[in-house]
């Protein structure tokens, strides 16, 4: 319907009208020139950012260019031995810390390409395997490791393997247990299972059915470290491995965390280190075979000691004898210190360091053990060091301390704030009740609180 022309014409609306609109305008215009302004800045900022950039580029490119000539001219003997001392002189102890650190051989080989030559050519560089399989990256992983295998020739091998947890990477449903590689991934380590010296790792299902074939000889293993975690025999039931180990004649060093070894064959007569995280009995059981055994120590369990069992007490007699053994380093219960003492016998014995569970209702009645265990022994020892005793067993201290076998007695008192004045810490305190027994000792001697 066409408009009516006759209609009054309304000026003043259309005139507000038009205002509104160029407002509008005007406002939208303003906030494009603020954003032009505000890119125009970061723009600015960005052109200052590469011009420092560059001339940062040029610094480092004028500090490797001095640093290259005499790096490179390096004769490569001298290069080889840096190289090594690199890749070798890494801290072990913890396998699973070093199993999450950037392998240094690929840091090396970043460098320039004279040293990548140099490092890709060199077997010992290669000689140690430490490394923690990923699910997203085991594809990738797998080549690595065979490349690595590859460029090791006929060296010896040191291996430390761990796996991602998952409960540590976000996924709840996983019960904290850890990511079991393929089958294939350990079909390339074993295959070189001639080349290995030194052997740390968890529980791998895949890596056990290798294990278990009888087909893994390992001459060369001396040292072997086998941890089965807490989650896997809680969850699953599993307490032990199944490894046949009866081809490593010369292992020297294991050590255990699992409940038994009955899956276990092993040499036990050429260890001289062991190292054990089980159930009481089981152990005691292997150190019957453990003849040539030089030192021992039982760690604490974390989860699994509430499962353990405790030693019977040794009613027949006769005793465990342990020749070598000059180190004893027991991390346990009161119970289980004293019936250990009471099983074993160890002539050449030097030090003992006993660090208790603390109970402070648990009596002395174990130190009597241990002098009966010293005296049967014959031994002399140079230091008996007892950490985290309670206030309740001072007086059972007096006579440990009278033993003319013992050169050395080191305490570390766990008391509590209403203990400090109770009357066994205060004699515990009075040089005279010790001048008889400080009268003929030897120098040297400590007492600590």
């Amino acid at each position: 319907m066409p408009p009516d022309l006759n209609l009054p014409f309304d000026y003043n609306a259309n005139r507000l009208q038009k205002r509104s609109r160029i407002a509008a305008i005007q406002k939208e215009v303003g906030m494009l020139a603020q954003q032009l302004s505000k890119a125009w800045e970061q723009l600015v900022k960005a052109e200052e950012n590469m011009r420092n950039l560059e001339l940062e580029h040029r610094r480092i490119k004028e500090v490797l260019n001095a640093a290259l000539p005499p790096i490179t001219s390096l004769p490569i003997e001298l290069l080889l031995e840096i190289f090594l001392f690199i890749c070798e002189s890494r801290d072990t102890d913890d396998a699973f810390r070093l199993c999450g650190e950037h392998p240094p051989q690929f840091v090396i080989g970043g460098v320039c390409r004279a040293w990548r030559r140099i490092a890709w050519s060199t077997p010992r560089v290669w000689s140690t395997i430490a490394i923690e399989f990923c699910r997203k990256r085991i594809d990738t992983q797998n080549q690595l490791l065979q490349e690595w295998i590859d460029r090791l020739g006929s060296s010896l091998l040191q291996i430390y393997l761990d796996s991602e947890n998952h409960y540590k990477h976000g996924d709840m449903e996983s019960d904290g247990l850890y990511y079991q590689p393929p089958y294939e991934t350990f079909a390339i380590i074993c295959a070189v299972d001639n080349q290995w010296q030194t052997f740390k790792t968890r529980w791998l299902v895949n890596l056990g059915s290798h294990m278990a074939s009888g087909n893994i000889e390992a001459p060369c293993l001396q040292d072997l470290h086998l941890h089965l975690s807490e989650r896997h025999a809680i969850n699953d039931g599993i307490e032990t491995v199944n490894w046949d180990l009866g081809g490593s004649h010369c292992l020297t060093n294991l050590h255990l965390h699992m409940y038994h070894h009955s899956g276990l064959t092993s040499n036990w007569q050429t260890l001289t280190h062991l190292r054990v995280c089980m159930d009481p009995p089981d152990y005691i059981h292997v150190l019957r075979e453990c003849t040539a055994l030089e030192s021992f120590t039982v760690a604490p369990g974390g989860e699994v000691d509430a499962w353990m069992e405790d030693i019977p007490p040794n009613n027949t007699g006769t005793f465990i004898t342990l020749p070598s053994l000059n180190h004893v380093y027991l991390w346990d219960s009161y119970g289980t210190i004293q019936a250990f003492c009471d099983y074993i016998t160890a002539p050449g014995l030097k030090v003992i360091t006993l660090k208790l569970d603390y109970d402070p209702t648990e009596p002395m009645v174990w130190s009597e053990s241990v002098i009966q265990f010293v005296r049967r022994s014959s031994c002399f020892l140079k230091n008996l060091e007892l950490e985290n005793m309670p206030a309740s067993c001072i007086r059972g201290l007096l006579e440990l301390e009278n033993m003319k076998t013992i050169a050395r007695l080191d305490v570390s008192l766990h008391i509590y704030l209403g203990e400090i004045f109770s009357e066994s810490i205060i004699n515990m305190l009075n040089p005279s009740i010790h001048t008889s027994c400080l009268a003929d000792r030897r120098e040297g001697r400590k007492n600590s609180t």
